[in-house]
């Protein structure tokens, strides 16, 4: 398993000698993967970079960014051949001995910064959430018009099941950025920290859950058309 690890550079503050804060950028890099039918490894540990400067005061800012990749994979289009058979036999994504047709990993990394004033304490005063996908779907090549006619309806089944569960992790990632700007100030920016990546790790794994609330209640789309009984 390869996390997208979330690398851009943090912007300084304004250097402004008469300020008394500290502002610190800490990276949280390749949050756990969210990967459906598969079970996840122990969370990597944490590494930081920390960027010394000044700013000024102000609200928090907050930004959530997302991206969604599609990787097809060509399926040979045979009259002979039942759909059903074709894709199971094109389909890269297996597991547990179980064949599937579509596939969505998805990541979610945020990126905080905090600032140290004498006296109030330490606080967030910015976070970029990093949303990313990758969707696996099956592209049929040749094939009869009637085949390529039920592989289309097929395949709008299931893209919308799979856009389902990337709107799983669009809401995961956007209740992390709420949760992290909305902690309270600490009176040590580690405790801070640590309440941070706590809350995004929780939501993470309230939202794993609700991926698997979301197939079983879908029979992994049956249920939204994403079936194909021959």
């Amino acid at each position: 398993m390869v996390d997208a690890a979330y690398n851009d550079t943090p912007m300084h503050g304004a250097i402004l000698p008469a300020l008394a804060a500290v502002v610190r950028w800490r990276y949280r890099v390749a949050a756990p993967a969210a990967m459906r039918r598969i079970r996840l490894p122990a969370r990597p540990p944490a590494f930081a970079l920390l960027l010394l400067g000044l700013a000024l005061p102000g609200s928090a800012a907050a930004e959530v960014r997302e991206q969604l990749v599609t990787n097809e994979y060509a399926v040979g289009g045979d009259p002979s051949v039942p759909l059903l058979q074709l894709l199971n036999r094109a389909s890269p994504v297996r597991e547990g001995g179980k064949t599937f047709h579509g596939y969505t990993k998805w990541t979610v990394n945020w990126r905080f910064r905090w600032r140290d004033d004498a006296g109030t304490g330490c606080r967030i005063s910015g976070n970029v959430t990093q949303i990313d996908g990758l969707m696996t779907l099956p592209r049929l090549v040749g094939g009869s018009a009637d085949q390529r006619q039920r592989f289309e309806t097929y395949l709008q089944a299931l893209r919308q099941h799979e856009m389902g569960h990337f709107a799983i992790a669009k809401q995961a990632g956007r209740e992390i950025d709420a949760g992290i700007l909305a902690l309270p100030p600490m009176r040590g920016c580690a405790s801070l920290e640590a309440a941070a990546n706590a809350l995004g790790y929780r939501v993470l794994d309230q939202h794993l859950a609700r991926e698997k609330q979301y197939d079983a209640s879908t029979g992994h789309g049956r249920t939204q058309g994403a079936w194909l009984d021959r």
